[in-house]
C-alpha cells in the first residue's frame, strides 16, 4: 500500500517496503499537478490511499470527474472546468490504479 498525502504545494509518498519505510517529497504547484507528478512514481499495481483536505477530495471522492467526463468537462455551473487539461491526464491516469481517497486531517 502507497499512501500520497496532498498539500498545498507538496504531495508526500509514503510506503513500507520489507519492514522499511520510505517517504518521498515531492514539490510542485496545484494538488492535481502535484497528483500526477507523485503518479509516475506509483507502480499501477500498488494499491494507493490519497489523501487530502480540498477540491480533489471532492473530486476523486464524490466522483464529480465522472461527471465532468460525461458532461464534457464542464461543471455544474456550466464552466469549463479549471485545470482541465490536468484533470483529464489525472483521469487517464488514474483508471489504471486501484484507489482510495481519504480526508486529510488538517
Amino acid at each position: 500500500m502507497i499512501s500520497v498525502t496532498l498539500y498545498k504545494d507538496t504531495a508526500v509518498l509514503y510506503t513500507v517496503y520489507r519492514g522499511r519505510e520510505y517517504e518521498r517529497v515531492i514539490s510542485g504547484h496545484g494538488e492535481v499537478n502535484l497528483l500526477l507528478e507523485a503518479l509516475k512514481h506509483i507502480n499501477v499495481h500498488d494499491e494507493l490511499e490519497i489523501y487530502a483536505d480540498s477540491r480533489i477530495y471532492g473530486v476523486l471522492k464524490n466522483r464529480w470527474i465522472d461527471r465532468w467526463v460525461e458532461n464534457g468537462w464542464v461543471n455544474s455551473k456550466g464552466n469549463t472546468v479549471r485545470d482541465k487539461e490536468a484533470w483529464q491526464q489525472g483521469y487517464e491516469r488514474l483508471k489504471d490504479y486501484t484507489y482510495t481517497v481519504k480526508r486529510r486531517q488538517v
